[in-house]
């Protein structure tokens, strides 16, 4: 049974380096950076760590019972949700943890999120088919390295009903 619990933010500590290692996992693989291992941590250890003194910046532990299956950062703005990272184990890869993730996403961020925008790297063609598929559209690149998708909240629940199916807050199509 999948489990989605917030990040505490106070012991992000405890959590960070089990997180690294799945994006690590998942990104040496995808996207090397030819950085080591400890290099990129420190990096991506500073930068998550300023993001998440922003009140608005959230991580989800994404369990399978008491194992650690992944996580979503994620963001909310005025009107937008920008899903910043979406990470699982490999074995969990094509299970449903990603749909009841994006079921929990939806009935604990507010309704008037009219926006969903994400970002990949142009090395992750895994990730892009999935934010193309989900409804995004490309809409530009940062850096010439990060593609930057977005589309409206209520194009992609049309497009994907069965993924909010269970919602507990309603569904407006």
């Amino acid at each position: 049974m999948w489990q989605f619990v917030y990040m505490d933010k106070i012991k992000k500590e405890l959590f960070l380096p089990r997180l690294y290692n799945i994006l690590y996992n998942n990104m040496s693989v995808i996207a090397p950076t030819g950085n080591s291992k400890r290099e990129d941590y420190l990096i991506w250890h500073k930068a998550i760590s300023e993001g998440l003194e922003k009140p608005q910046r959230q991580i989800v532990l994404i369990k399978n019972g008491r194992k650690l299956a992944g996580y979503i950062q994620y963001a909310v703005g005025r009107d937008v949700l920008i899903i910043e990272e979406i990470e699982l184990k490999p074995i969990y890869h094509r299970s449903a943890a990603f749909f009841c993730a994006c079921k929990f996403i939806y009935d604990n961020i507010p309704n008037d999120i009219e926006y969903i925008e994400s970002y990949a790297r142009v090395e992750n063609d895994r990730s892009i088919k999935m934010q193309l598929h989900f409804g995004l559209e490309l809409v530009g690149t940062i850096h010439d390295r990060t593609l930057h998708f977005k589309a409206k909240t209520s194009d992609i629940i049309k497009k994907h009903p069965y993924m909010f199916k269970y919602a507990q807050k309603e569904v407006n199509i």
